[in-house]
C-alpha cells in the first residue's frame, strides 16, 4: 500500500509543483522531457509509477519548484525542502519520502515510446493516448467509462475505487475492506 500512498504524494507535489511555477501541463511536461499525456496521467492517478529515467527528471523540476520558492520567501539556499515536505538534497534528489530506489512498473522504453508518438486527440483540454482509460463525470454526477480493452476496464474501475477510498473515514474504509476480502474468499474477483 505504501507505493499507493507514494503515488498520491507525487500527484500532489507536481500539480502543486506545476501551479507554483505557473505552469500550463504541456509547459511543465516540456520542461521534464516527458509527454503532456503522461504527466495529465501521473497528476491524475491514472498510470503506473514512473521509471527510474521519468523519476530522475520529476525530482529535478520539483527541485527546481523548491528553489523558486525558496528564492521568493528570501533563501536561496539549493538544500531544503521539495513541494509537500519532502527534503532535498543538495544535488537533487529526494532524500525522504519513500523507497525511491525500488524498481518501477513501467520500463523507460515505455516512457520513451509515450514521447515519441501515441498521443491521438486532445479531449476536453487533456491528452488522451491510445488504450487509456477515461472516466468523466457527467452533468448528472454519473461516471461515463470509455476504455479499449478489459484491462483498461478494470484499470479505470481501481482508479474511480481510488480516488473514492482518499475520501473515505477509517470506518468507511475499513467496510470497504472487508467486503473486498469478503468478495475475494468468495471467488468473485479474478486474478489478471
Amino acid at each position: 500500500m505504501r507505493s499507493m500512498e507514494d503515488a498520491v504524494e507525487l500527484s500532489r507535489r507536481l500539480k502543486e509543483a506545476r501551479r507554483e511555477l505557473g505552469l500550463s501541463q504541456a509547459a511543465a511536461a516540456e520542461r521534464m522531457e516527458i509527454s503532456p499525456a503522461y504527466l495529465s496521467r501521473m497528476e491524475n492517478l491514472s498510470c503506473n509509477p514512473p521509471s527510474a529515467r521519468a523519476r530522475r527528471r520529476i525530482e529535478s523540476f520539483l527541485t527546481e519548484a523548491a528553489r523558486k520558492r525558496k528564492v521568493a520567501h528570501g533563501s536561496d539556499s539549493s538544500a531544503g525542502a521539495a513541494p509537500g515536505g519532502a527534503p532535498v538534497s543538495p544535488g537533487g534528489a529526494l532524500s525522504g519520502g519513500g523507497d525511491h530506489s525500488a524498481p518501477m512498473e513501467e520500463s523507460d522504453a515505455d516512457a520513451s515510446a509515450e514521447d515519441v508518438g501515441k498521443t491521438t486527440q486532445v479531449v476536453g483540454g487533456e491528452w488522451a493516448v491510445e488504450g487509456e482509460a477515461r472516466i468523466d463525470d457527467s452533468e448528472e454526477g454519473m461516471h461515463e467509462i470509455s476504455i479499449a480493452g478489459a484491462r483498461g476496464r478494470r484499470a479505470a474501475l481501481i482508479r474511480e475505487l481510488l480516488t473514492h477510498s482518499l475520501r473515505l473515514g477509517e470506518e468507511d474504509l475499513g467496510l470497504l475492506a472487508e467486503v473486498a476480502r469478503s468478495l475475494r474468499e468468495k471467488g468473485k474477483t479474478c486474478d489478471r
